[in-house]
């Protein structure tokens, strides 16, 4: 990205780097079915260790902010540590089951503090499922150059998280009809 970029020429000093979006195919849309389930939120890192990733945030929210769902985390559980109960680490799945899992989420919850792309926030999308994460610099440019306003939701810190619970609660009977800047400007006014 643009961000990623000017990252590298200011620490290299190097004036002839080129931002190219590598895109991203069209997703196989043949998804697994799933029965009824409860309301998840999907976490789709492969790693939980490294520190950009922020997993520290779903874990240390796990019992407050998201203490109505379930989350399903697409790494594998680190053994030296307890989790809440809502946590479920699945490990490395199949591309079919991800999709599934994308397709069925409430939301995809996605903490990392840089990424140079965060491709499952648009994998997400490519499934009508709203992406919750930081209001960061890395999100902010794609953002923009792809007008993804109404189907990113912030989460920029504990305190403003107080209006969560009722922004899913409505999504749940909007979003997958394509209501987002309803649900967008419900969450401007909180």
């Amino acid at each position: 990205t643009d961000v990623v970029a000017f990252k590298f020429i200011s620490m290299f000093n190097r004036s002839n780097v080129e931002s190219v979006w590598p895109g991203m195919d069209p997703l196989n849309l043949k998804v697994t079915q799933r029965g009824e389930t409860e309301k998840f939120l999907l976490v789709p890192f492969t790693d939980i260790c490294s520190p950009h990733k922020n997993f520290e945030f779903v874990v240390n929210n796990a019992d407050s902010i998201f203490k109505d769902y379930e989350i399903i985390v697409t790494a594998a559980q680190l053994n030296h540590r307890e989790y809440p109960k809502n946590i479920h680490f699945i490990g490395r799945i199949e591309r079919s089951e991800l999709f599934s899992l994308y397709k069925h989420a409430e939301f995809t919850l996605f903490p990392s503090l840089l990424e140079t792309i965060g491709l499952p926030i648009f994998e997400s999308l490519e499934f009508n499922t709203p992406v919750l994460c930081f209001n960061l610099e890395y999100i902010n440019d794609f953002v923009q150059k792809f007008n993804l306003s109404p189907y990113i939701f912030y989460l920029d810190n504990k305190i403003e998280l107080s209006g969560y619970n009722h922004i899913v609660n409505v999504k749940e009977h909007s979003y997958r009809k394509g209501e987002w800047e309803k649900i967008h400007n419900l969450l401007m006014e909180l």
